[in-house]
């Protein structure tokens, strides 16, 4: 029973504790899991086969063995139920207590410990449906010209961010995503993924590497993975390279900004306080709070720190003060 369940919720819990998730992914993952186990949830029948296989085979190896005397039983014990003494006939249950061991196990222990499961993935995902709905209006992947866009969309992520920008509209914002997914053609030509897995520059389809601009201080990279060929990381590359967050998409910028640095889980939380211990040692004990956050930092983000080249750190330290420029460049 707990083979299966760990089977099908293994893959959702790594990837939801590894680095860079992707809302969107993640959430068709758990609806994935969720499916799959309310399609195991009551198929007793199976377990019950595999259970009897395991105590054929296990016992089939203890009689191979000299001087064994232990032998697994097949069968659940009977225990006996008390009836106990009706009164108030009108009110009381007429149910009849489960006498079988194997129907009372299905049902106390078996439907208990996976409806358990299955509700408590559901509490803690479901109830940001419509949510993550609105995150994968924002994939340029999932940008649809030909089609209008439903009446709700973006509700959730407007509620979000109105905090923020008192002064916008949800009319407001729905205009700023139907202008810029009609223009997205056109801006995704200054955009120059670069995919992690083959590590090389590609273009795209079609003549846009013929058109697109051909400087390149007007190329944006875009790391990322290559199972896509554009990303959200593109859309709010691109809002912010040409200044179009400023009047133009100031809603829409907020949105994708707030999609990238929403937290799907609380593992990069408690993995920053697992840092935390290595970082401010007995040796470090007075450490100041602004050197803790930047050494933090740079201990949490270890990755994009390697990818930092040294001598850009040393020149711009050194275009700071006289003092640090004789001392770093000489």
């Amino acid at each position: 029973m707990y083979l299966r369940i760990f089977k099908k919720t293994t893959p959702l819990s790594k990837y939801l504790q590894g680095h860079g998730v992707n809302i969107i992914a993640a959430y068709q993952m758990v609806k994935q899991t969720l499916n799959d186990l309310q399609d195991c949830a009551r198929q007793f029948q199976c377990i019950k086969e595999a259970a009897n296989t395991f105590v054929e085979y296990t016992n089939k190896k203890f009689d191979e063995m000299e001087n064994n005397t232990l032998e697994i039983l097949n069968e659940l014990p009977h225990i006996r139920v008390r009836k106990k003494k009706r009164q108030f006939t009108d009110y009381e249950s007429i149910d009849d207590p489960i006498t079988d061991p194997l129907r009372a196990f299905e049902i106390n222990v078996y439907n208990q410990v996976f409806d358990t499961v299955i509700e408590s993935i559901s509490s803690r995902f479901e109830k940001h449906e419509q949510l993550c709905a609105d995150f994968s209006c924002l994939d340029p992947n999932n940008f649809q010209l030909d089609l209008p866009l439903p009446t709700n969309a973006l509700i959730k992520i407007y509620e979000k961010i109105r905090n923020f920008i008192p002064d916008i509209t949800y009319d407001d914002l729905r205009n700023e995503y139907v202008d810029f997914t009609s223009k997205w053609r056109e801006l995704k030509k200054t955009i120059a993924c670069v995919y992690d897995e083959l590590n090389n520059q590609v273009t795209d389809d079609g003549d846009d590497s013929e058109n697109g601009l051909k400087s390149d201080d007007d190329i944006i990279v875009c790391v990322h993975s290559a199972s896509t060929k554009y990303c959200v990381t593109c859309c709010y590359e691109v809002l912010v390279k040409y200044n179009l967050y400023a009047n133009t998409y100031r809603g829409l910028h907020f949105a994708y900004k707030f999609m990238l640095t929403l937290s799907i889980t609380q593992v990069e939380s408690e993995r920053t306080f697992s840092k935390l211990k290595f970082v401010k040692n007995y040796l470090r004990n007075t450490i100041g709070q602004n050197v803790l956050e930047s050494m933090l930092l740079m201990n949490v983000e270890k990755d994009i720190l390697n990818k930092i080249d040294s001598e850009d750190i040393i020149n711009k330290l050194g275009a700071r003060s006289p003092v640090f420029g004789r001392m770093l460049l000489c």
